[in-house]
């Protein structure tokens, strides 16, 4: 009678030596923070930027959520995480939260609710800061920036 050979068996492992159950476990707590973090900047987003209109970098909002995600015990953030956060803010709010670029650039968002009364109120007073910024005698600025440090 022939017997066969049993074929070894691999133990299974994840790429950095780690047992896989503990990388599975690794994974759910991850998304666990994640789905957590993101419920949370959605309510940020509709009990702060609703209530209060402004236009926002969106890099405040990934900001926020990475802190957040540090805060629940995830100490690297995976970069799919932060690329998809422009996709799921458009799913989650719609039509009421609008994203742009600058000539940068630079993916700016503001809620639907934002007036062109209030854009224009904001414009008009960073105006008169430049203009006084730019009156300053430049040498009284660098010796007084000097003194400063």
């Amino acid at each position: 009678m022939h017997t066969k050979d049993a074929a070894p068996v691999a133990a299974i492992s994840a790429p950095d030596g780690e047992d896989i159950n503990e990388t599975n476990d690794d994974g759910v707590q991850y998304d666990a923070a994640e789905k957590q973090s993101y419920s949370e900047l959605f309510s940020f987003i509709r009990e702060e930027l609703f209530l209060n209109p402004a236009v926002v970098p969106l890099i405040d909002f990934t900001a926020r959520l990475v802190s957040r995600m540090n805060g629940l015990g995830i100490t690297k953030v995976k970069s799919s995480t932060k690329k998809h956060m422009r996709r799921l803010l458009e799913s989650e709010f719609g039509e009421a939260l609008h994203i742009i670029q600058n000539d940068k650039g630079k993916v700016l968002l503001y809620p639907d609710n934002l007036s062109l009364s209030k854009l224009a109120k904001a414009h008009q007073a960073l105006q008169a800061e430049l203009h006084v910024m730019k009156s300053v005698k430049t040498e009284d600025s660098i010796s007084k920036a000097a003194l400063r440090m």
